[in-house]
């Protein structure tokens, strides 16, 4: 497999106005050794005088690619998305994001995935004035038929839409942001603080197919949840996601539904249904998914002691712990620590001898 390592690539911003098809077309012609390469990365930054930061391209296979974002526009910046048989997966983690017919609004956070099957593309308003930090997968369908394996019938809409081939229009779909799907985003957007080329390109392939499958579990959930006539304003959407963001934080030693109704300025009936609408899980059941996600981590990529893990996670007893990791995974703490130790006794992949209940 070929792989570009140049760090040069680097391209105008009027780039993002053109399809996928279109910016790898002008990747060739500009730098034909770098755009011969299986995967490659390119630079796009922001436009001197409309803003700040950068967009980043990662080509990780002929079947995808990922724009990462981290930019800040002086005023509301619109950008064309002509269509090219593939679906985005839009993940934002900060800022604001707006289809530009405003049938869709993304306040902090939020996620959303449109297919274009035909010729017709769309385009979205990203917010002026605001850092906006945005993870967008580019697949097209031998993505979700060859790299996942998975057969066209499984797939949930919006994804199905793809594979309409008499469609000519593109079609989304608003996902609720699940910690499945949130953490996989935040891992991808973190890559380039952490990995060097060439490890970057596997390491963003593995987390953009996990994203992938933890959107399609998320859409499959959503087709599973009763439809309810529960309405949320662009602002009770922000409370619910400023809620979530509390739980990621605090999840070692959780507020109470009180406390958390009281930092967000919703009251605890209306906190309650809007999280379980819009994440799929009730505020207990997030905060022991992120409580065993964390524990699971630490056990899998540390030597630290259960009964220190077990404290770390919000637990004062290493049996409490024990009886909910079990419950969870249907494995103990200390079977999943012996599947991960190595001959020596030590981590597979060791990461600091102790942690932080941060």
């Amino acid at each position: 497999m070929q792989i570009a390592m140049t760090s040069a690539m680097q391209l105008p911003h009027s780039t993002m106005d053109g399809s996928i098809a279109d910016l790898m077309a002008y990747i060739d012609k500009k730098y034909p050794d770098g755009g011969k390469a299986d995967r490659y990365s390119a630079l796009i930054p922001v436009t001197r005088g409309e803003g700040t930061g950068h967009w980043t391209l990662y080509k990780l296979s002929p079947h995808l690619l990922i724009l990462i974002a981290n930019i800040e526009y002086h005023s509301d910046k619109r950008i064309l998305v002509p269509s090219d048989t593939m679906a985005k997966v839009r993940v934002l983690l900060a800022g604001g994001l707006r289809s530009s017919n405003g049938t869709v609004e993304l306040d902090g956070t939020g996620a959303f995935v449109e297919s274009y099957p035909g010729s017709n593309g769309s385009s979205y308003v990203v917010r002026g004035g605001d850092r906006t930090r945005l993870v967008i997968l580019n697949c097209d369908r031998a993505f979700f038929e060859e790299e996942l394996g998975l057969p066209e019938g499984y797939l949930p809409y919006p994804i199905s839409y793809l594979f309409d081939r008499q469609a000519e229009d593109p079609k989304g779909s608003v996902v609720a942001l699940g910690p499945d799907v949130l953490r996989a985003a935040n891992e991808i957007m973190r890559a380039e603080t952490r990995f060097e080329q060439p490890v970057i390109f596997p390491y963003l392939a593995a987390k953009a197919k996990e994203l992938a499958c933890a959107m399609i579990a998320e859409l499959n959930a959503a087709r599973e949840r009763p439809v309810t006539n529960l309405r949320s304003s662009v602002r009770d959407v922000s409370r619910i996601n400023e809620a979530r963001d509390i739980i990621l934080d605090q999840f070692q030693r959780p507020p109470t539904i009180p406390q958390l109704a009281r930092s967000v300025g919703v009251n605890q009936t209306k906190l309650k249904a809007l999280f379980k609408n819009t994440f799929g899980l009730t505020i207990h059941e997030f905060t022991q998914k992120c409580r065993m996600d964390r524990a699971a981590e630490l056990l899998t990529t540390t030597d630290v002691g259960i009964a220190e893990i077990a404290y770390a996670v919000g637990y004062d007893h290493a049996a409490s712990f024990t009886h909910a990791f079990k419950g969870h995974f249907g494995h103990a703490p200390s079977q999943v620590r012996r599947a991960n130790m190595k001959a020596d006794g030590s981590p597979r992949a060791p990461e600091a001898s102790s942690v932080s209940t941060a």
